[in-house]
């Protein structure tokens, strides 16, 4: 796997919360997922920091 890739799937995360007010997801099927994954559980599980970028240059090449 590159190190790009790894990147990608395990230390970027995605919160739909942060989202543009358009695109965030309604109801209480989001509600409830985020009950049951919570946003860390990817991070713990493969023992990475999470992180979001500011800037297109921080992913690796």
């Amino acid at each position: 796997m590159t190190p790009r890739r790894r990147y990608t799937d395990d230390v970027l995360s995605f919160n739909a919360r942060h989202a543009l007010e358009a695109h965030r997801p309604l109801g209480s099927l989001m509600r409830s997922r985020h009950a049951v994954c919570p946003r860390d559980f990817c991070h713990r599980l493969n023992e990475v920091k999470p992180q979001e970028p500011s800037d297109i240059k921080e992913p690796p090449a």
